[in-house]
């Protein structure tokens, strides 16, 4: 199991939590969490044991889930948002639309509400489930594509967590768990943080999954842009880690600066240093949630991406993430040997099943 995704599941599993055994508790208790649905035990000697914890920020929910048995799940079509299905532990399979997806450790499974669906989990399944209203996911993507071009939006169901992707996704999942850990009620998080929140956790689904609209969002991202932007934006992104004045990147592309800031003005209504050190936070960020806070620190990070007066370098990163870059170091979570995540038994515990 993936160290981030197992701090993730370990946090989830103590937020809210609910536990039964009794097949019609869980059903209800899952119906209402995301619609109602047919859920059957497969096997006579299967014991149902389902666990769920977890919360949400705004339209974004983040849950733990595990039913112990072998189940069916049917919900047909989930109409009225998405899911991001991770498998921590076991098997699960899936039939989402025409095509057939196999799951576990390493593969996970996207589920558009525009498809049928129906789900099979093997004994021992545990998994992190993410929730996106599609309303929400559909203004956001509707602000980068022009009108003609929309699509109902549909992401392919198969999804590698192996490579680069993958960790950017579990390390994503594994910093809001941490947050939702953090606030139990969600309006204890301030507005502004919940918004930078969705729109990181929009933003990373939207640019690291397949979709049926991403072709039409990089020719909108692409054509407004004149060529020598386009230079100035990638000569940013390839020196991140240097010292770079807005001089060196006009010499670079070969215009003047005041060309340079007037492009980026125009643009993307913004300075082109401005640009730098937003990739720059983006990019330590994206560091700190992968690193390990007993061996690594934000000095180290914030030194690597040329940011030498750190009472700045802390200051700039809470006005854009809502919290000290120390904070996002330590919620990394260390490894846990064990079998599975175990809830407490609580008021929710049905009876057994008859």
């Amino acid at each position: 199991m993936n160290i981030a995704s197992l701090s993730a599941a370990r946090r989830l599993a103590h937020c809210r939590p609910f536990r039964t055994d009794d097949l019609d508790a869980a059903r209800a208790h899952i119906s209402a969490l995301f619609k109602p649905h047919e859920l059957t035990v497969v096997g006579r000697r299967q014991k149902l044991d389902v666990c769920i914890g977890g919360g949400g920020i705004d339209a974004i929910s983040l849950l733990y889930h595990r039913h112990g048995a072998h189940v069916r799940v049917k919900p047909g079509r989930l109409e009225r948002f998405y899911l991001l299905q991770i498998p921590l532990r076991g098997r699960a399979h899936g039939r989402v639309g025409n095509h057939d997806v196999l799951c576990g450790p390493g593969q996970g499974m996207m589920i558009s509400p525009c498809l049928d669906v129906e789900m099979e989990f093997a004994q021992g399944c545990e998994q992190l489930i993410l929730r996106i209203d599609a309303d929400c996911l559909e203004r956001h993507i509707s602000r980068q594509v022009e009108p003609a071009s929309r699509p109902t939006l549909a992401f392919a169901p198969q999804v590698d967590l192996s490579g680069r992707t993958g960790n950017r996704i579990l390390a994503l999942l594994d910093y809001l768990a941490a947050v939702i850990h953090s606030h139990h009620e969600e309006d204890d998080c301030p507005g502004s943080t919940r918004a930078a929140i969705a729109s990181l956790v929009l933003n990373t689904l939207v640019d690291s999954l397949d979709h049926n609209r991403r072709d039409a969002m990089q020719d909108a991202d692409e054509t407004p842009k004149p060529r020598h932007l386009k230079r100035a934006m990638q000569y940013m992104v390839d020196h991140l880690c240097s010292p770079v004045s807005p001089e060196d990147v006009a010499h670079a592309i070969n215009i003047s600066p005041r060309s340079l800031y007037g492009s980026f003005q125009q643009y993307l209504d913004t300075t082109p240093m401005r640009h730098l050190k937003d990739l720059r936070l983006d990019k330590a960020r994206e560091r700190l949630l992968a690193a390990d806070p007993e061996n690594d620190s934000v000095t180290a990070v914030a030194l690597e991406f040329c940011f030498q007066h750190f009472g700045h370098f802390s200051a700039t990163y809470k006005a854009r993430f809502g919290e000290l870059p120390s904070d996002t170091l330590s919620k990394r979570g260390r490894f846990d040997h064990g079998h599975g995540i175990i809830l407490p038994d609580v008021s929710s515990r049905a009876g057994p099943r008859q």
